[in-house]
């Protein structure tokens, strides 16, 4: 029977995490809850049915994917994008083409609102198929308390609201995509993590977001990095641990500095993958950021050529139809923008641990 794609209704919401659990804890663990594990989207109260497409057979949902609007602010400037996530087809089901309709139906759905990509995690062969390709990854690290000192005598309290400006001012101040925004700043930062923010002689110094049950430090930002030893160290005594892993922001370069000393092992990448649905608000986009944080000159120039265009960057985007077959291909597109022998541009997404 030829399973119905369409848009899950409000009435639905408790049927979708339901379905998604079910789906999910064979690969992670008997009680894994997705209305704990993503407060912010799926726990008792919220109703965000209508963000997830559904695939059903008979009235019963057999497959979700999952598709939360965002939006970042550059310059003032909005940009919008979603994060693909909670995907699944019930095990009965697979093999026939369901995941696939599932994100053709999505696509079309974020092309008739005008979002500017979509970006997710997971299988990379799996998701190639559907168009979304590597574009930016966080490095994780490990390190051993043996070879900590809390030599700065730094301490971790769990976060208050009286807190809430010195941690925003902190992360406006560092290289990142900005797509928290005010209003819903500790919401997005402290949902299946814990924030907790860095003190030294009373004054507040940096702040953390921990994510118990992968022992990791997931952001962390410092006004001196000098402290990073000493943070650590006084981590894991406070959440009793005798080594701890920590997700670093590949832009922050200044404390990239620190991963380089030797008790910092390189365990894994977390890779984020990208589809691209109009591609000269993404370069715009792209460009808004890089001039933003200085990481391209005033006078940055950079040309290639997709898709039978001739792709100009500078201060903006220019495009002229142009006929040749030497040209990038989809699958190079994005390794092409972010490496150093290509058009050299930065980006950065903090996305959510688990959607």
């Amino acid at each position: 029977m030829q399973a119905i794609i369409r848009t899950a209704a409000k009435i639905e919401n408790d049927i979708i995490i339901n379905e998604i659990n079910r789906c999910f804890i064979p690969i992670r663990e008997e009680g894994f809850d997705f209305r704990k594990e993503q407060r912010k989207i799926y726990e008792d109260g919220r109703v965000n049915a209508h963000i997830h497409t559904v695939a059903t057979i008979n009235d019963s949902i057999i497959g979700v994917v999952g598709n939360l609007p965002y939006f970042m602010t550059i310059n003032n400037l909005k940009y919008p994008f979603t994060f693909i996530g909670s995907v699944c087809v019930d095990e009965h089901y697979r093999g026939q083409g369901i995941l696939r309709d599932m994100m053709e139906f999505t696509e079309e759905q974020n092309y008739k609102n005008g979002q500017i990509f979509s970006c997710l995690t997971g299988d990379e062969k799996l998701y190639n198929k559907f168009g979304f390709y590597k574009g930016v990854s966080n490095d994780i690290y490990v390190v051993n308390k043996i070879f900590l000192k809390n030599k700065d005598k730094v301490s971790l309290i769990k976060y208050k609201d009286i807190f809430f400006n010195d941690v925003f001012e902190l992360y406006n101040s560092k290289p990142n995509a900005l797509v928290r925004q005010r209003g819903n700043f500790i919401e997005s930062i402290d949902g299946a993590s814990e924030l907790y923010v860095v003190m030294k002689e009373g004054e507040f110094v940096g702040y953390l977001s921990y994510l118990k049950k992968r022992n990791a430090i997931i952001e962390l930002y410092l006004k001196d990095n000098k402290y990073m030893p000493s943070v650590l160290r006084e981590a894991c005594n406070v959440f009793n641990k005798s080594k701890i892993y920590i997700r670093h922001n590949i832009l922050d370069e200044d404390i990239a500095k620190e991963y380089k000393k030797k008790h910092f092992i390189k365990v894994n990448k977390y890779n984020l993958m990208i589809k691209v649905y109009n591609l000269k608000g993404f370069l715009e986009l792209l460009l808004e950021y890089n001039h933003k944080y200085g990481f391209i000159p005033n006078d940055y120039y950079h040309k290639f050529i997709y898709d039978g265009m001739l792709y100009e960057l500078a201060y903006g985007v220019k495009l002229t139809p142009i006929s040749t077959d030497k040209q990038i291909s989809k699958d190079k597109l994005l390794k092409h923008l972010f490496s150093k022998k290509g058009a050299n541009l930065r980006f950065e997404i903090p996305a959510p641990e688990e959607f």
